[in-house]
C-alpha cells in the first residue's frame, strides 16, 4: 500500500499535505478539525498488528 499525503490535525485545524505533486491545504475549522481526529482515534482503535 502507498500513501502520497499526510494529515496533520492542530487545534482547530486540518492540514493535508500531497507528495507527488506537491501541495499543502489547510483548513480553519473547529467542526472539521475535531471530526477527523475522531476518524484517526476510530482508526487507531481497530487497528491490528501485522
Amino acid at each position: 500500500m502507498q500513501m502520497d499525503m499526510d494529515f496533520a490535525i492542530v487545534d482547530n485545524m486540518l492540514g493535508i499535505t500531497s507528495f507527488d505533486p506537491t501541495f499543502i491545504v489547510v483548513i480553519y475549522s473547529e467542526s472539521i478539525a475535531h471530526s477527523a481526529a475522531t476518524l484517526f482515534d476510530l482508526a487507531w482503535q481497530g487497528a491490528k498488528p501485522k
